[in-house]
């Protein structure tokens, strides 16, 4: 099973990944290499101005749902930052590398 079979039974949840940021396509896109390859993501008008910080070929955590065949973030940052607050609330970061974060997206 790859990552797209996968995001087939994630819809409705929010998931939280780690990916390099390879720029940005247009105002309401970015692509994110991911352990799949490339990927398009659109973006939140809250996620705009996350993308406004990042610099290309910087690993980067990102939060996104699942919305038909489109993949959205909601929030993106420097992973650094993120991998830092992780540390502070005694979670393990090395748990925090290897998995995607899943959350359930109220309807």
């Amino acid at each position: 099973m790859n990552e797209r079979d996968e995001i087939k039974d994630v819809e409705g949840e929010t998931l939280t990944a780690i990916g390099v940021y390879n720029g940005q396509v247009d105002p309401h896109t970015i692509e994110i290499e991911t352990d799949d390859g490339p990927t398009a993501f659109q973006l939140t008008t809250e996620a705009r101005n996350d993308v406004e910080n990042l610099t290309v070929g910087e690993e980067v955590t990102y939060t996104y749902f699942v919305n038909g065949e489109q993949l959205i973030i909601e929030s993106i940052d420097h992973t650094w930052r993120d991998r830092h607050h992780w540390n502070e609330r005694g979670n393990n970061k090395q748990h925090w590398n290897n998995h995607h974060h899943r959350h359930h997206r109220g309807t």
